[in-house]
């Protein structure tokens, strides 16, 4: 009865191409039940949500082989543009989040010389009062943690305000480091 019934919003012969069976105009359903027309479907018959919890019993399972099959990934072209992209859009948050003074990211000046000709993708992310390394250390037990992991934090807690921080051009960042030391 189930592989009988439309898709919402739709009769049952007027199906997408995409939504048919070969052999009739029905949606199709993986094992457990699931609608495959919305959410896809591999080979074996399976929706991606089957497939999710199919992989993280499988990485329970083998733990070794799940992080020696993650680092593959992660050093292969696929992985590093996914990687990239993840960075990139970490950082493009950021800077809509830190950078009030304007709504458009792409407009994002440095805080100190008002300096638009950098790329806003290589503005650093400063700590006003100076106490970024041992803001570090306290949030993710490291001073060594930055770029995009003290990015991924920063987000995970919904962006804090406290301590202040602000946009810098690279001259800029180097410059109040090496007069505060």
């Amino acid at each position: 009865m189930r592989d009988q019934m439309p898709l919402p919003g739709m009769t049952p012969g007027r199906l997408p191409r995409y939504a048919r069976r070969r052999s009739g105009s029905r949606p199709r359903f993986c094992p457990a039940g699931h609608d495959t027309f919305t959410v896809g479907r591999y080979s074996d018959g399976s929706c991606q949500e089957c497939r999710r919890e199919q992989t993280r019993r499988w990485q329970e399972q083998n733990p070794a082989r799940a992080v020696a099959t993650k680092r593959r990934f992660n050093k292969s072209a696929k992985g590093k543009a996914v990687t990239r992209r993840r960075r990139v859009r970490l950082k493009r948050e950021a800077l809509i989040h830190y950078g009030r003074s304007v709504a458009d990211w792409t407009e994002r000046r440095c805080a100190r010389c008002n300096d638009g000709a950098f790329d806003p993708m290589l503005l650093q992310l400063d700590h006003v009062n100076g106490d970024g390394d041992a803001h570090r250390r306290r949030m993710l037990g490291s001073h060594r943690a930055a770029g995009s992991a003290y990015l991924a934090y920063l987000l995970k807690h919904g962006w804090p305000d406290s301590p202040p921080m602000q946009w810098l051009c690279p001259n800029c960042h180097a410059a109040k480091h090496w007069t505060l030391a």
